[in-house]
């Protein structure tokens, strides 16, 4: 490349830039030698891919495009380029192919001459049609028959058959037997190859295998005759889809004979209405396939002529609305199916629809006989049937006519004054209920029963003073329009309302209250069983009563005199029927439950309970009330005394301060009073005295203590003493006696004994045994118990597998006086020691040995040199040899013992870890 520079300047000022030229070397391409293109016919014209052409017109370089053109100049101007896919024009012809390299944008233009080659000249063969007489549509065929009508002469030629167009494209997988191919119907390609230019055409054969139609037994076909001639009009291509039978590419043909139908001559036009000329008549199919007229069969069926039904023409129907007039009624179908049938010899079926459409289609017919007009009025279609094809269409129309305007009754109701249910009635006042509207041509009757009313007999001769039969009872009122006879029944209550029932009663009688007043609901109770629905009230006089003026109105009365009569009224809400009723209010006096004192015992157990008589507390209660009058009870809560249930035992077991409750009653009254008591359960003085006591010779005299804590209790003692503690010197039997001051004793025998502490005499210490024994010996009066270190105490003296080092021996008495305590040590070798300066174990001695003295003890290796040198009093080998650690091992040791005053050997060995 070549760099210029450039300077601009403009008066004072000045600047500079440079540029750097870079030459691209030429893009040269060669001319290309003329190629050659098969045709795909052989009319020198073909469809060309040109960038099949890319990689030869680009000679070998990478990162270009190519495109092609007409003229040499359209090629360096870039212009005119043609499409990818290109039909050529002359044959042969130039193309300029321009290659432009993308790296440096340099192009050149490459001449390239195309030569388009015929393929061989070929005719379109016949098709192959097979008529396959044993029904597998399968046929060998003779393929090669065919190539006189491809090729006129074969000289050059290659010629091949295949069952798909990429295998004849392709020259792969010939059919190898071509004059014995067995096929089904399909396309076989011809390729027609020539062996000079290696062109080819593909020729395309049909294969068609027909079969030889297969005729089912075909239905008669029946209609019903136009007029009562025995003639019809058949269509008869209704008939293809049977004849078929689902058999595809054929067409059926029908004619008047056999001979006809097999030489294909005098079709009948199925599609136009065919009469026949006898009934029944044979006609006559011919089935053949639409690719081969004379692979066919034929067949027949018989056309028939049925005659039309026989029958009545039903009537329309009329009938009366019922009271609702709401133009609905329900019609018996039955009823037209007899008037239908009446007199008609042959046996017909007929149904019924609401639709002409749905009649003639036999669909949706009505299934319930019994059939409500869905309008008014409302047509009806009879389907009539006589068991052939035939059928015809009958209606008749549903009439609901008006029944005269009226409403429903309202019952009629009076009150009854005697309760028998009776009263007279006057059944002309329901007429203002009935009939709202003024109404001409209207007749009211009145009966007893719905079948006199139908009947229009015995008809109530006086309805305005009418007596019922029963109660509640229902007569019936007929309204009928004297122009259309229509009427309506309705029926109409007669109800007699009874006042409400009260009880028997002359007299309510009640207890004396504390107020003085009773309530009315208490006197309710006792005059009426039930009062749901009934208003209560009282008065003073039976005019107030009748006339519900000046009720006492308090929540009770407020009685002055034993006796006092007033008067009730009962009275329905719903209905307002009452009754009136006199009684004597009497008022009896109680009795007096008298207020007795608590019942007090001493317990015996100390669980707060004890077994009271409480007939104690009668006579009390009483206080001169006489007994063969009044009934005494117990109770356990006030509800229970109250209602006078569940009454208690006069022998009760109760506990401490619960409260009795009483009452007594009038035997001939009832009427009572109650009142109540504790029951008072004292304790017993507690005594805290074992019954053998312990003097400690170390620590007399005994302070003995029977306080309860009660400063009102007093103390009585076998030794005179009358305080709450004594104290005792000598052994022997005493006793205490406590009592509170509700009189409550207790008393306590006890025995004194002696011990005291034990003495120790012998600690026998079995050294060096592994394991090593203890045994403890004490003198003393007491029972001794032993503890090593702070194990479980052990009556015996002897302890087992101790080890070694030093303990603490307990000794205590099990009568309580003091313990002593004596430290031992258990003389004995380590089995290891661990020198690491942990403060465990970190060197070695016999364990006990300052309390041995003169022992010495001298350690040595496992080949017997002497590590170390021991006394009594030394700290112990801590591991080291001439300021060396020595590794963990087994070491040994030879100790000279002496204890007191004998002297024994021991060797041994131990265990050094690190």
């Amino acid at each position: 490349p070549q760099t210029l520079y450039i300077e601009l300047t403009y008066d004072d000022c000045a600047d500079q830039a440079e540029i750097v030229l870079n030459v691209n070397p030429p893009l040269l391409l060669p001319d290309v030698v003329a190629t050659d293109l098969c045709d795909t016919d052989d009319d020198g014209f073909t469809s060309i891919d040109l960038s099949n052409y890319d990689e030869l017109v680009s000679n070998g370089i990478f990162n270009y495009t190519v495109s092609y053109h007409a003229t040499e100049a359209d090629a360096e101007n870039g212009a005119n380029s043609h499409p990818n896919f290109y039909t050529n024009v002359s044959n042969p012809e130039i193309f300029y192919a321009r290659v432009t390299d993308l790296s440096t944008g340099c192009h050149d233009v490459a001449e390239m001459q195309l030569n388009i080659i015929p393929a061989p000249t070929v005719s379109q063969p016949s098709d192959i049609i097979i008529c396959d007489d044993d029904f597998d549509a399968m046929y060998i065929v003779d393929l090669d028959s065919k190539i006189p009508e491809i090729v006129m002469d074969t000289t050059d030629l290659n010629i091949g058959f295949f069952t798909s167009l990429s295998n004849a494209e392709s020259n792969t997988n010939p059919i190898l037997d071509s004059s014995n191919f067995n096929t089904a119907t399909q396309t076989v390609y011809t390729r027609v190859e020539s062996t000079v230019t290696s062109c080819y055409t593909i020729v395309p054969i049909e294969i068609i295998v027909n079969t030889v139609p297969v005729v089912s037994a075909i239905s008669n076909y029946q209609i019903c005759e136009l007029e009562d001639d025995q003639q019809a009009e058949f269509l008869f291509n209704t008939k293809d889809n049977e004849i078929l039978n689902g058999q595809s590419a054929m067409t059926v043909s029908y004619y008047e004979s056999q001979s006809d139908a097999l030489n294909r001559i005098n079709a009948i036009n199925k599609n136009a209405s065919y009469i026949n000329n006898s009934s029944p008549q044979t006609i006559f199919v011919r089935i053949e396939n639409d690719t081969d007229a004379d692979c066919f069969a034929t067949g027949e069926f018989t056309i028939v002529v049925d005659p039309l039904p026989v029958f009545n023409p039903p009537l329309d129907w009329f009938i009366c609305d019922d009271a609702s007039n709401d133009g609905v009624h329900t019609f018996d179908l039955n009823e037209k199916i007899t008037e239908i049938n009446e007199g008609v010899s042959e046996s017909l079926n007929i149904t019924f629809y609401t639709s002409l459409n749905n009649a003639n289609a036999g669909a949706n017919a009505i299934d319930d006989l019994e059939y409500t007009n869905i309008e008014n009025p409302q047509q009806i279609y009879a389907r009539v049937e006589n068991g052939s094809s035939c059928y015809t269409i009958a209606e008749f129309g549903l009439n609901v006519i008006q029944a005269p305007e009226t409403n429903n009754s309202l019952p009629l109701e009076v009150c009854d004054e005697d309760y028998d249910g009776i009263s007279t009635f006057d059944l002309t006042i329901s007429e203002f209920d009935v009939l709202n509207i003024r109404q001409d041509n209207i007749v009211v009757t009145y009966y007893e029963n719905e079948d006199d009313l139908e009947a229009q007999v015995n008809t109530i001769a006086n309805p305005e003073a009418y007596n019922n039969t029963s109660n509640p009872q229902t007569v019936f009122i007929r309204v009928t329009n004297t122009i259309s006879n229509c009427y309506v029944n309705i029926p109409l209550d007669l109800i007699v309302n009874l006042p409400p029932p009260l009880n028997e009663v002359d007299e309510v009688i009640f207890c004396e209250t504390d107020d003085s007043r009773i309530l009315f609901e208490d006197i309710t109770i006792q005059l009426m069983d039930d009062t749901t629905g009934i208003r209560v009230s009282y008065f003073e006089n039976q005019t107030d009563a009748i006339t519900d003026q000046n009720a006492l109105t308090t929540e009770g009365y407020v009685y002055a005199n034993p006796v006092t009569t007033l008067f009730v009224r009962a009275e329905y809400i719903e209905t307002g029927c009452f009754i009136t009723k006199p009684f004597d209010l009497v008022i009896n006096p109680n009795p007096i439950a008298n207020t007795p004192q608590n019942l007090e015992l001493c317990d015996d157990d100390d669980d707060e309970i004890m077994d009271f008589d409480l007939s104690l507390q009668t006579n009390t209660i009483l206080n001169g009330q006489n007994p063969s009058m009044f009934t005494v009870t117990y109770h356990e809560n006030q509800e229970s005394a109250d209602l006078g249930d569940n009454a208690i035992d006069t022998n009760y077991l109760a506990f401490d301060e619960q409260i009795i409750y009483v009452r007594i009653e009038n035997n001939a009254t009832g009427c009572y009073d109650t009142t109540q008591f504790m029951t008072i359960v004292h304790p017993l003085p507690i005594i805290d005295i074992d019954d053998v006591v312990v003097i400690c010779l170390d620590a007399l005299p005994l302070t003995l203590s029977a306080d309860t804590g009660n400063a009102n209790d007093i103390y009585t003692w076998s030794t005179g003493a009358s305080t709450p503690e004594i104290e005792i010197d000598n052994v022997g039997t005493y006793s205490v006696t406590v009592t509170s001051q509700f009189g409550c004793q207790t008393s306590k025998d006890f025995e004194v004994i002696q011990s005291e502490p034990a003495s120790f005499e012998v600690v026998e210490i079995v050294d060096f045994s592994d394991p090593n024994n203890v045994t403890i010996t004490v003198s003393g009066i007491g029972n001794y118990a032993y503890i090593l270190d702070d194990g479980e105490p052990q009556t015996s003296n002897v302890f087992e597998y101790v080890s070694l080092g030093y303990h603490t021996v307990t000794v205590i008495d099990l009568n309580g006086c003091t313990e002593v305590i004596k430290e031992i040590v258990v003389v004995d070798v380590p089995k290891f020691f661990t020198p690491n300066n942990d403060g465990y174990f970190d060197t070695w001695h016999i364990t006990g040995v300052e309390t041995l003295p003169g022992t010495t003890v001298t350690i040595f290796d496992r080949y017997g040199k002497q590590l170390h040198y021991l006394t009594h009093t030394s700290l112990g080998w801590n591991g080291l040899y001439n300021g060396k650690e020595m590794p963990s091992s087994d070491y040994w040791f030879v100790a000279n013992v002496r204890k007191d005053n004998i002297s024994f050997e021991i060797k041994g060995h131990f265990t050094l870890k690190r």
